[in-house]
């Protein structure tokens, strides 16, 4: 069927799939992989122009979208070692936010807590790529956990990090912003880019 109020056939499709509407798709639906996730596009953001301290992700709905993906390459223009923090609905109080860091430095492992809303602290110059998942807990509570790889620009370095991140909250998210600590002042360098994607459960 077509699901448009006409018949018509439909070739068989791949094993483990199965039909599901889709008002894109031709005739209505499609073959899908059964039980699985749905991804949509949401947003990109690239640094352009000038060097950035902040980059918000505005009219989000966490609530509704289950979970949101980011991709992250970070190029970071500051010659020291900048703390990017995650922030919810413009919440930028410390005490209500917590991470744990794992980090392997060529050789060297290390597991850093932090009270704050610390994400990712990348060193001098360093340029990095980060995958990284938010969702809602059985508490209502949003949490991140981020993944990444990177080098240092001679690629003499290579640092693997994995953190998870907790906000005391429970207000759907509307808003996240990833900002630069004070003293890195305009640590997104350009070039760096964040896209974001959301995942329904099917």
């Amino acid at each position: 069927g077509t699901a448009a109020g006409t018949w018509g056939v439909k070739a068989v499709g791949t094993d483990g799939f199965a039909l599901v509407a889709d008002s894109t798709a031709a005739g209505g639906v499609k073959w899908a992989l059964a039980g699985s996730a749905s991804f949509s596009y949401v947003a990109s953001y690239t640094v352009a122009g000038a060097d950035v301290a902040t980059i918000a992700f505005t009219g989000l709905d966490l609530g509704t979208d289950e979970e949101y993906i980011y991709r992250i390459r970070f190029d970071n223009a500051y010659n020291g070692v900048p703390t990017i923090y995650l922030y919810y609905n413009t919440d930028t109080a410390a005490i209500n936010y917590s991470a744990v860091r794992f980090t392997a430095i060529n050789a060297t492992l290390s597991v850093t807590p932090y009270a704050d809303a610390t994400l990712f602290r990348p060193t001098a110059l360093k340029t990095g790529n980060f995958v990284m998942s938010v969702f809602t807990d059985p508490l209502g509570h949003p949490r991140a956990r981020i993944d990444g790889l990177g080098t240092d620009y001679g690629q003499t370095t290579i640092f693997i990090t994995d953190l998870v991140h907790y906000w005391t909250g429970t207000a759907p998210v509307t808003r996240m912003d990833f900002t630069c600590n004070g003293a890195a002042g305009n640590c997104m360098k350009i070039g760096t880019k964040f896209d974001l994607w959301k995942r329904k459960a099917a």
